[in-house]
């Protein structure tokens, strides 16, 4: 199966790295859905990633959730945005193009879903360092392998 965003990946000229987990694990969550926010995160991360980089997605079980995350070597979140990161409309500048992609709307939408889903979406930065975008979802009881 093709990682979601491949084609973000191709035409901003990086690629993507999964980092599979060390254990079969398995979420509760709507597949539909978390296709969505597992689009807009790899397309964020590739509009934000510098050419020729490479874009990592890892999924780790713990404490009964599961934490899948996203992590770019792009210019990192703005200590001025990062309070607002998740509300519509809201968008950051791009050092590398020094303008906003998108419409604003993606990270409010996925955290409206992930809200939905019972979990929680976050970040962590450094600027000039890149970001990892992650959500933390419940895992599914007695699944894991």
């Amino acid at each position: 199966m093709p990682i979601a965003g491949s084609r973000s990946g191709r035409r901003h000229s990086v690629t993507f790295k999964l980092e599979p987990p060390s254990s079969e694990i398995e979420i509760v969550a709507d597949e539909h859905r978390l296709m969505q926010v597992m689009t807009n995160l790899l397309s964020n991360a590739a509009k934000h990633s510098p050419k020729g980089e490479q874009v990592v997605i890892s999924a780790r079980a713990g404490e009964g959730k599961v934490r899948v995350a996203v992590s770019d070597r792009g210019a990192g979140v703005p200590e001025n945005f990062r309070a607002n990161i998740f509300e519509k409309f809201a968008q950051a500048k791009s050092s590398s193009t020094n303008k906003a992609n998108g419409t604003g709307l993606g990270l409010a939408i996925s955290k409206a879903i992930i809200d939905k889903m019972g979990g929680s979406i976050g970040f962590d930065s450094v600027v000039g360092q890149g970001a990892t975008f992650y959500f933390d979802l419940p895992q599914a009881e007695g699944l894991t392998k």
